[in-house]
């Protein structure tokens, strides 16, 4: 079996697998440096272990993850490459290097854009909960001490003042939303061609942007917009509120059943997890990357040439749940929720998975 490399200045020749590829990765590498793909398609994570298994099949596990890396590193850049089966048609070498075109481009869990405004948030929410805390700690105590009922003292808590975040976060997710946007855009039309005005796109997704952002900083604390005013939201996803609220009846409660003092109580309302800087980094880590799939989706929604979504599982995930229902889901139509409910990721607080594009060439011509 032999492989073919054809390049915008014709053939370069073909290469025999029985040398590992070798001949094919060494004429190609630091001269041409973008691939594209002849026929196959990447179907999920059982079709890419079946590719990598093929080629295991031919030469040692060690050559596939060069020729893996040789084939990533070709894809820097501009110019095409051909990567073609010159007997059977084949292509594994071809699905090989669309796997790992896939992993590259997916949104990157720790791009300088997310990791900006991962810290950003966290400053706002740290800042906020310091706020909160020491207002409820006092009122909750002011009425523990005056011997008030359970239900007084559950009344007590009062985070109205966490609706301070509404005005403060659509800054930070908005400008995220949008440069992830724009890198997805990127990423679609330096690879496939896209017949969208690009001026138009560039406004539609800052509004993409800036939408998200104002309608999820307001769910963020249990509200939603209507017609200008900010009111009550009972179905907000992952509200902050509604989770410090149970957490603080929970230990009041407790305390008031333990029959604790006054002093002791102030310590558990100043020792609680519902206010600390675990759970603000953690809920800055999960609106930012929520932020930057809506901006990818949107992108990817925008350009005409993604037909759906794949879901990829984070290389942190060691347990069975939600993910993993969503990721053997496969290609799920752009738009359409996953088993879990959810159109993308993250699919709960913390979740570091990830979706990629499934392109509408991708599909044409399949048997």
């Amino acid at each position: 079996m032999s492989y073919e490399l054809v390049t915008e200045d014709g053939s370069q020749g073909q290469f025999a697998s029985n040398n590992g590829y070798a001949d094919l990765i060494a004429a190609a590498n630091g001269k041409f440096t973008s691939i594209l793909f002849d026929q196959g398609r990447i179907d999920g994570k059982a079709e890419v272990e079946q590719c990598i298994e093929e080629l295991r099949a031919i030469r040692q596990p060690a050559d596939v993850v060069t020729t893996a890396k040789a084939l990533i590193g070709m894809m820097e850049g501009h110019t095409e490459i051909l990567i073609t089966d010159g007997v059977t048609g084949n292509n594994i070498v071809g699905k090989l290097a669309k796997a790992a075109y896939k992993l590259k481009i997916r949104p990157d869990s720790e791009s300088p854009a997310k990791a900006q405004a991962r810290r950003q948030l966290f400053e706002v929410i740290s800042s906020n909960f310091d706020e909160v805390e020491s207002q409820v700690r006092d009122d909750v105590v002011s009425a523990y001490i005056e011997k008030k009922s359970l239900d007084v003292l559950l009344d007590a808590i009062d985070l109205s003042q966490m609706d301070d975040m509404v005005r403060q976060i659509p800054a930070i997710l908005g400008e995220l939303g949008r440069q992830e946007a724009m890198r997805a855009w990127r990423e679609l039309t330096d690879n496939v061609q896209v017949t969208v005005d690009e001026t138009r796109i560039v406004d539609l997704l800052n509004t993409d942007a800036i939408e998200y952002a104002e309608d999820r900083a307001a769910e963020m604390v249990g509200k939603k917009w209507v017609n200008g005013q900010l009111i009550d939201n009972p179905d907000a996803k992952w509200a902050i509120t509604e989770g410090t609220r149970d957490m603080l009846r929970d230990h009041i409660t407790q305390a008031y059943q333990d029959g604790l003092t006054p002093a002791q109580l102030k310590v558990v309302l100043e020792n609680n997890y519902e206010f600390s800087e675990a759970r603000a980094k953690m809920i800055a880590r999960t609106e930012t990357a929520m932020a930057s799939m809506n901006g990818a989706l949107n992108s990817w929604k925008r350009s005409g040439v993604v037909e759906a979504t794949e879901s990829l599982l984070s290389d942190d995930h060691d347990h069975d749940d939600e993910c993993d229902d969503n990721a053997d889901a496969g290609p799920i139509p752009l738009g359409e929720e996953y088993p879990s409910g959810d159109e993308s990721a993250p699919y709960h607080p913390n979740c570091n998975c990830t979706n990629v594009a499934v392109l509408i060439s991708e599909t044409e011509g399949e048997e």
